[in-house]
Order: structure tokens, then sequence, then C-alpha cells
């Protein structure tokens, strides 16, 4: 038996509420076992989260990867922006840096200031944030680039 007592993150647990190979009621179960732990049914039937109805999973991750953001409509200039936009993309700190024709050291140091003035720790938070406030229009420019 999976021993998750003492999971110590904010924790999803999605699953789709027609999956053949694992019954939804598992997905449940686990969550149930989270402390704290979420459980989104998501339509469909496929496995993987990710078949299918692309657009459900991303209503589900993105509130839940913002949460709890503090200074969501932060202020950053505006190759910060272009960085975080980039980070949605799922690229590495070196393929950035050639799409912006920067060296990846000083795309590191945008991220690190990013993650400062966002009050985030991650990679998903910095994605989840440019996402969420790229479709709310929320997202302000700083006084420098």
């Amino acid at each position: 038996m999976l021993d998750t007592t003492g999971v110590p993150v904010p924790s999803l647990v999605l699953h789709r509420a027609g999956d053949r190979v694992v019954v939804p009621t598992r997905g449940k179960a686990l969550a149930a076992r989270i402390g704290g732990a979420r459980f989104v049914a998501l339509e469909g039937a496929q496995h993987l989260p990710y078949a299918g109805d692309v657009d459900a999973l991303v209503a589900a991750l993105v509130p839940f990867l913002g949460e709890g953001v503090p200074g969501r409509r932060a202020a950053l200039s505006t190759r910060e922006l272009e960085v975080a936009q980039l980070v949605t993309l799922g690229l590495t700190n070196g393929q950035i840096g050639r799409r912006l024709t920067i060296r990846r050291r000083t795309v590191d140091a945008h991220l690190e200031h990013i993650r400062a003035k966002l009050g985030v720790s991650s990679r998903a938070q910095v994605a989840a944030w440019a996402a969420a406030n790229e479709r709310t229009g929320g997202i302000r420019r700083g006084a420098s680039a």
C-alpha cells in the first residue's frame, strides 16, 4: 500500500472520468490519502491526463500552480516578460537564451529576478503566472527593459 501521509506539498490528483485503465475511484482514494490534496475529474476516457481535452487539463492546472502566488500583477521588465512567456513553452534556459540571443547565465539571472518579484520558487509557478496573466491581460510592464 502506498504511504502518502507525509506528502508535505500541495497536491492535485487529476483523473479522466472515463479512464478504462484505472477507475476514477482509485484517483479519489489516492487524493484522500494525501492530506489537503484536491481531486479533479477531467472529462474523457484517455488514461493519460494530457491526452484528449487539453483545455480542461490546463484549466485545472493553471489555478492550482498559481495558487497563493503573491504579486500576481508584479511589474516585470519587458525582457523578464519575454523570458516568463518562453518558460510557458517548456524551453530550457539555454533554449530561451538562443531565442532571445542572450547568454544562458543572463536567462538564469532574469528567472531569479522574476521568481523574487512574483514571490515564487519554481519554473512551474512562473509559467502558471505568465499563462494566467497573459490570458486575463493582467501583465504589467515595469519601467526598465
